[in-house]
């Protein structure tokens, strides 16, 4: 089979590229009936600008794609097949050196002569994707910790931006596609794939990686081409324009190279040649990483199993600590297996949608993207969904791997709709189970009363009561039976009272003082005798908190406030009665390294509705595209964990200034509900 040959990018509706070996897991189902193909999962992505770096940032270089092999020249066709139309290059690069490198390995064209390995269910697509996206700049890794992170070793995360290193995650969300279907019509067959972002769900918080090893694709292998250009392609330009020419690792030796090792969390400074000759160099850091596939399995992430309240990914994306994020890419999965053993069955890679087209500049070019806002309390920001159909006509020809593709606009509305009728009808079914335990409940109660109704023992029971009531009124006439009964205990207590006036009864009233005490805020005066006086201490703020990190300040450290016992970047602010008031003074910085995680300690004193915390910042701070997160409960009193109970997240689009005053009242303790105000 040769190396399919693309179109560029579309400026409207969206492109979808596939991979040649889901086209062989397909044909094995036509002639398999135990063999089973089901689309399963999805990623969005939000693949970095095309510029040239800085700061060791991964943004994409075209020509670094032999950057890493060492081959690098200015002269070779990788430095010279890009134009500045970015929809071509994406074209260009993915046809000639990703599905070029997969067509390779099918073709069982490795240093070692094996033969490829169809009855290995897992392909080698994935591992493919991640090795075009690493050598073009766009994609790093480290090792994921296994303290907070990953329950295994041998696990990996996205590099974390540090100190002089600009980095931009790519792997925004990780999705399960809920609905299929197949449908024949006008002669023609297709199934329609529908990818739904869920109104309550943000960005999947932490997205792993693990590697995988077998046969078709391990350390060591290499693979060669027959010559300079894609495979079983002759020189020249293919049916849409784009060059014939093969992007490899090693231009000199038109080879495909793994490497040795597989999880190497390292990166390797090169350098990318930009031609024409004598060409431009631009310096790029390659991750060594080798044999990498994305992480669905929720027993692997450290959040979701320490978390009663989460079980799946899905809940991960719904929780408290996901948020906003943008998307311009789709990576589209299915799984494979033998339905006489489903337990044994691969995930692999479909193809890749590419949602809009690219916004080309003369310095920088970018893929359009999409926004994905959560709802947020605080805000009062409803938030929004994504709906995405796909409808795929399977075409196994060896000419060309492809799918026909069709956006609807309209598609998560039609998603929404759908699922609000899912829910209502779910609700209807509780409901009328509810009323059917309540009649019963209604049922037995009656039959009850009746027993009691038509009781002799219940007749018996009230005559005597009714007897008892009737000697308890005898009784009480008796006791007035004399007209003068009444009048002559008046009479007695009049006596009473008129010998202490005059002084005949020695009567000595004594006031106990001592059991008025004072209470938070208010403090009681005895200078004068017999008299007390109650008064108001409270000022206008009561509590001036201070930080209880080591430097009494918050840290805007990378991590700060996850551990709130930490001595160093804990964030913990002890609340006091009434008003509290904490003042950040001093900051050694206004750069932010993460998110600014505050913990409001309410260990020695609860909230009470009405109580405040205001926290004024003295010093500028630059928040760019981190939050300001305030969390409380310190005792886990809503069952949430520690600090489980979100009070408010605050972006850069919510403050006035740089330098913000936020003030946080508490309206309900019993909810943990408060407000945040932004004063300034």
């Amino acid at each position: 089979m040769a190396t399919p040959l693309l179109q560029p990018l579309r400026v409207q509706g969206g492109t979808f590229y596939t991979f040649a070996s889901a086209a062989k897991d397909i044909s094995k189902t036509f002639t398999d009936d135990n063999a089973r193909f089901v689309f399963s999962k999805y990623a969005l992505l939000d693949l970095p600008k095309v510029k040239t770096p800085s700061d060791s940032s991964n943004t994409i270089v075209w020509q670094a794609l032999d950057a890493y092999g060492g081959g690098a020249t200015a002269s070779s066709a990788i430095a010279n097949d890009f134009t500045t139309d970015n929809n071509r290059n994406f074209a260009q690069a993915f046809q000639s050196y990703a599905l070029n490198f997969e067509q390779l390995i099918l073709a069982s064209r490795n240093n070692l002569n094996e033969t490829y390995d169809e009855d290995i269910l897992p392909t080698v697509s994935e591992r493919v994707f991640w090795h075009f996206l690493k050598n073009i700049n766009a994609i790093r890794w480290q090792d994921a910790n296994t303290t907070n992170e990953a329950n295994f070793t041998g696990l990996f995360r996205e590099e974390v931006p540090s100190t002089g290193v600009s980095y931009k995650q790519v792997v925004k969300y990780l999705g399960d596609i809920e609905v299929i279907n197949n449908i024949s019509r006008g002669g023609q067959s297709y199934s329609e794939i529908y990818i739904h972002v869920p109104t309550s769900h943000g960005n999947t918080p932490l997205v792993l990686f693990n590697t995988s090893a077998d046969k078709n694709y391990k350390p060591g292998l290499s693979w060669e081409g027959e010559d300079d250009y894609i495979y079983k392609r002759n020189s020249g330009f293919g049916t849409f324009g784009l060059s014939n020419d093969a992007f490899y690792d090693n231009m000199s030796t038109n080879q495909y190279v793994v490497g040795p090792t597989f999880g190497l969390a390292t990166n390797t400074s090169c350098t990318a040649w930009v031609g024409p000759a004598p060409g431009t160099p631009v310096p790029v850091l390659i991750s060594d990483m080798e044999g990498i596939k994305l992480e669905f399995n929720p027993e692997s992430y450290f959040p979701i199993t320490n978390d009663p309240e989460l079980n799946t990914i899905n809940d991960f994306n719904a929780s408290t600590i996901s948020s906003d994020f943008s998307f311009n890419v789709c990576l589209v999965y299915y799984d494979t297996y033998d339905v006489s053993n489903p337990d044994s069955f691969a995930r692999n890679l479909y193809g890749i949608l590419v949602i809009d087209d690219y916004e080309n500049g003369v310095s920088e070019s970018s893929l359009k993207s999409f926004k994905k806002f959560k709802p947020n309390a605080v805000t009062k920001l409803n938030g929004n969904s994504y709906g995405l159909k796909l409808n795929l006509k399977f075409d196994t020809s060896n000419d060309n791997v492809g799918v026909e593709t069709v956006i609807r606009e309209d598609l998560t509305f039609g998603m929404d709709l759908f699922a609000d009728a899912s829910v209502r009808l779910q609700e209807s079914a509780d409901m009328f189970l509810t009323q059917k335990l309540e009649l019963i409940d209604v049922e037995n109660r009656v039959t009850n009363l009746e027993q009691y109704y038509f009781s002799q023992d219940t007749i018996d029971l009230l005559d005597e009561k009714v007897n008892s009531l009737e000697s308890a009124l005898n009784n009480a006439q008796l006791n007035f039976a004399s007209d003068t009964t009444l009048l002559d205990l008046i009479r007695n207590n009049s006596d009473n009272i008129n010998d202490i006036l005059n002084g005949k009864v020695n009567v000595n009233l004594t006031y106990n003082t001592d059991v008025v005490r004072a209470g938070d805020g208010i403090t009681i005066d005895y200078s004068i005798p017999n008299q007390i006086s109650v008064k108001n201490k409270n000022q206008k703020y009561s509590t001036f908190v201070n930080c209880l990190n080591s430097t009494g300040k918050i840290e805007y450290t990378v991590n700060n406030g996850t551990t709130p016992g930490a001595t160093a970047d804990g964030n913990r602010l002890l609340v006091g009665p009434f008003t509290n008031y904490y003042r950040q003074i001093g900051a050694t910085s206004s750069t932010v390294f993460d998110n600014i995680r505050i913990n409001l300690d309410d260990t020695t004193t609860k909230w009470k509705k009405g109580q405040t915390m205001r926290i004024v910042f003295t010093n500028d701070i630059d928040l760019d595209t981190y939050q300001i997160n305030i969390k409380t409960d310190a005792q886990n009193a809503k069952g949430l964990g520690k600090y489980g109970v979100s009070v408010g997240n605050l972006t850069i689009a919510d403050l006035i200034t740089t330098k913000p005053i936020i003030e946080i009242i508490c309206v309900d303790p019993v909810s943990y509900t408060f407000y945040v105000d932004v004063i300034k």
